[in-house]
């Protein structure tokens, strides 16, 4: 381990140290004691073996900086932060009625008789429209740290293909 005297980033309850890229946790108002997360620069571990707790910090951290920022600060390749950003940090979906469901496929039906090269609502939607053809897969699964972690590298990818489907990229500034 390097010794260092660390100089933080921010004052945010997650942070990393601008010198090593050693990332702790800070609990506010003192309810505990700082926790290390990732050792930074000289953290030979493989990402995807990490408990889940420091896998949902590390996704808190991707997103208050961006995760291409914080991938090139801490060492984390950026397709595994974005992925745990997905399956740690997305906000549950609301629950749909059977009514709301029904007037969603007639309208979707609708809709595509008028225009055949219609796209899904969402690049998580498992709804392919094909033609005049709809055909709904079976839904994406969530992220399971149980799996291997080759499994776990392959959700990573096909979720990011899938988010790419859905949003235009972005460029951040580091």
């Amino acid at each position: 381990m390097i010794e260092c005297d660390h100089k933080w980033n921010s004052g945010q309850e997650i942070r990393f140290c601008l010198q090593c890229r050693q990332v702790r946790t800070f609990p506010k108002n003192g309810e505990g004691e700082p926790r290390v997360v990732w050792q930074g620069s000289d953290d030979k571990r493989d990402p995807l073996t990490l408990p889940p707790e420091d896998k949902k910090e590390l996704a808190r951290l991707g997103q208050l900086l961006g995760v291409k920022k914080a991938a090139d600060c801490i060492g984390i390749p950026m397709k595994i932060l974005r992925a745990w950003c997905g399956s740690y940090r997305r906000q549950p979906k609301q629950a749909t009625t059977q009514a709301a469901l029904q007037s969603e496929a007639q309208s979707a039906t609708h809709d595509a008789s008028h225009d055949t090269h219609q796209s899904p609502k969402s690049p998580l939607s498992t709804n392919v429209v094909k033609s005049d053809l709809k055909v709904d897969l079976p839904p994406f699964p969530p992220f399971n740290d149980k799996w291997e972690a080759q499994v776990q590298s392959e959700w990573m990818v096909t979720y990011l293909e899938l988010a790419k489907l859905k949003e235009p990229t972005k460029s951040t500034n580091c």
